[in-house]
């Protein structure tokens, strides 16, 4: 599995160095193609998707998903489902086999609502705040470690949502995260215009104050370019809410990031 990981990330290129305010990206390339499957917003605009609750009854860490279509669907960790009982978020990436059902494992990002505003979830357009996507990983981590399951620490969750929403001066009515994106689309709006997409880019590389936070990469170029602005706004609903520095002049040694990191693999 390294000598796999070494040879494909050593196709990757980097790009030329984006900056707003207090966030860098160094886009990737290269390192993508079209592979067979598509993203979940082409999934339920093609209405080949169907996301519900498992049943009547509450179960907030599960939900049941129908690929009624003839392709594999990619699910990205961290993309949140809008709808149902309550809005959720994807515990793990999951590329969801052709005409199949599966029961995926979730966390709630809307703790002030158990009843129906729909019968089946749509596409809220955002993941998880870069943040929260980094704590909750880490709890599923030691999910699987210590019971082999998918689960994330939902008290800690909330909490942290709960943290962004005072950050944000947000006062949800439920505690929704998406209420947050909301308040900050402008701001939003604003990174995702100096962090346009790149032809042949298939991923990114985040700094926010000068530290490295994240790392995202999709094997095909064409789901990356539709899941780009999620991705762009998870990074920057954090660099929104934490511009405390000025803005960032990328130090030489980050040119031979990618490099460095290869060799570790």
């Amino acid at each position: 599995m390294n000598e796999v990981l070494s040879e494909y990330f050593s196709t990757l290129k980097m790009g030329k160095i984006q900056s707003h305010a207090n966030m860098v990206v160094v886009p990737l390339l290269g390192g993508g193609d079209d592979s067979g499957y598509i993203t979940l917003q082409e999934a339920l605009e093609s209405n080949s998707l169907h996301i519900s609750e498992i049943n009547q009854q509450r179960s907030v860490p599960e939900l049941k998903v129908h690929n009624k279509g003839d392709i594999p669907v990619l699910l990205v960790d961290g993309e949140e489902f809008w709808g149902a009982k309550q809005n959720r978020v994807l515990n793990t990436s999951l590329l969801l086999k052709e005409k199949s059902e599966t029961i995926i494992p979730v966390s709630c990002t809307e703790q002030g609502r158990w009843s129906y505003n729909s019968n089946q979830f749509s596409d809220s357009g955002h993941l998880a705040a870069s943040k929260i996507r980094r704590r909750k990983s880490a709890s599923v981590s030691l999910s699987l470690k210590s019971c082999g399951e998918y689960r994330s620490n939902q008290t800690a969750l909330w909490s942290d949502i709960e943290e962004i929403s005072r950050d944000a001066q947000v006062d949800s009515p439920t505690r929704a995260l998406c209420d947050v994106y909301q308040s900050q689309k402008e701001d939003l709006n604003k990174y995702l215009e100096t962090f346009s997409t790149l032809d042949n880019q298939n991923g990114i590389l985040v700094m926010i104050n000068g530290e490295v936070v994240g790392l995202d990469i999709i094997s095909s170029r064409t789901a990356y370019h539709l899941l780009h602005s999620k991705l762009v706004k998870s990074y920057a609903l954090e660099a929104a809410l934490n511009n405390k520095e000025p803005p960032i002049t990328v130090p030489g040694w980050y040119y031979g990031l990618l490099n460095d990191y290869n060799t570790y693999i």
